[in-house]
Parts: C-alpha cells; sequence; structure tokens
C-alpha cells in the first residue's frame, strides 16, 4: 500500500470519527464512539478507532478551550462572528490539531461557542 492510501484511510477514518462526534446530541463514550465508527470506516484496528476517535476529542477540547479564554479576555457583550473568516481561532485550532478542514475547523469553533458561552 502507497503512503498516499495510507493517508486517505486515515483521513477517512478520521471524517467518520469527526461525524459521530458532530452527530451525536451527547457526545458519546469511547466505546460506543468505536462501535459508531466500526459500522461506518470498517477494516481498521480497534486501536485505530480508538485514536482517530481520540484525535477528534482533542480537536473539540482544544476548540473549547480557546473559546474559554477568549471569553474571559473579553469584556461582557463582545461578539464573535462565525465562521472565523479573520482567522482569530482557526490558526491556532490547526496548529493545536492539525489534519482537519477548514469545514471542521469552523465546526469545531461552533460547538465550543455554543457548549463554552451559552
Amino acid at each position: 500500500m502507497s503512503e498516499e492510501t495510507q493517508v486517505q484511510l486515515d483521513q477517512t477514518l478520521v471524517n467518520g470519527a469527526f461525524g459521530v462526534f458532530i452527530e451525536s446530541e451527547i457526545e458519546p463514550g469511547e466505546r460506543q464512539a468505536v462501535e459508531s465508527l466500526m459500522q461506518r470506516a470498517p477494516n481498521y484496528s480497534e486501536e485505530q478507532y480508538r485514536a482517530a476517535w481520540s484525535t477528534v476529542r482533542n480537536l473539540f477540547e482544544s476548540a473549547c478551550r480557546l473559546v474559554f479564554r477568549w471569553s474571559n479576555e473579553n469584556s461582557v457583550g463582545t461578539t464573535f462572528d462565525l465562521p472565523d473568516t479573520k482567522g482569530v481561532f482557526l490558526q491556532q485550532l490547526a496548529v493545536m490539531c492539525g489534519g482537519f478542514t477548514q469545514e471542521q475547523y469552523d465546526k469545531a469553533l461552533e460547538y465550543a461557542f455554543e457548549k463554552t458561552i451559552f
């Protein structure tokens, strides 16, 4: 298998884990997430499923930390428009959690604003 194919498979798995996270009303535990992911993207090892889930959880947790920090540094009533077209958070998030698409970073930030501030 070529390196390019392996990277594509890894991205497919991470995209699947992202879908499981974003489509869940309540964040599933690792076991439930892995089971859902196994149905979405079969033929990976359990270790790979857990790693993909951990990668996606890290993205959302990092987004929440950035938004929480921003909310503490700005006065009450300060607003922030999504998507982050000026890259206020996107650059930091991409450095902290590389390998996601612009749309995925935007969704993680949207989630973070909903969960952290409201």
